[in-house]
């Protein structure tokens, strides 16, 4: 799961199985560090690798938005 201590900080080898979204909150996932690249919105919800595609090896930078 995505938490708050992981919040836009993201190595090279980060890679991500599954992850789990709670809360009024959504966030953006984005393939470049600084909120760059190719960007995925997450809301509430489960999501496995098969969702995330290619983002689940190559989140570099997230960060919450507003839900819509």
């Amino acid at each position: 799961m995505v938490g708050f201590r992981f919040l836009g900080r993201f190595g090279p080898t980060t890679s991500y199985q599954s992850l789990e979204i709670e809360g009024r909150c959504c966030w953006e996932a984005f393939t470049r560090e600084g909120f760059q690249g190719r960007m995925l919105r997450l809301c509430r919800g489960k999501y496995s690798a098969n969702i995330l595609g290619r983002m689940a090896n190559n989140i570099r930078s997230i960060r919450p938005v507003e839900h819509f």
